[in-house]
């Protein structure tokens, strides 16, 4: 990762951004893939996201999900941290219920 991809990251919470679930709220653990892509456990938001280089949306990849549907869930309280391994598979610490 370079100094500028941390700099285009540092505005993801730019009040501008369309809907306020595209923003994080209390973002805890980091987790930088071999592919730079960028994990953050949204902790207040309870879930992962995936930012891709020079992505300008996240990608959701686990937990609290809002879209046109409405809002979906596969369980997290206040994920702590993420670690993806070699083969893609991701690994969450989460606070529990």
């Amino acid at each position: 990762a370079t100094g500028g991809w941390a700099n285009s990251l540092g505005g993801w919470a730019a009040p501008n951004l369309a809907h306020p679930w595209l923003r994080h709220y209390d973002p805890y653990g980091i987790f930088l893939d071999e592919n730079d892509a960028i994990y953050i456990a949204d902790r207040s938001n309870h879930r992962v996201m995936k930012w891709e280089q020079n992505a300008t949306v996240g990608q959701w990849v686990a937990g609290l999900k809002v879209d046109g549907d409405g809002t979906h869930e596969l369980p997290l309280n206040m994920p702590q941290d993420i670690v993806v391994d070699k083969n893609g598979t991701i690994y969450i610490s989460d606070g529990g219920y």
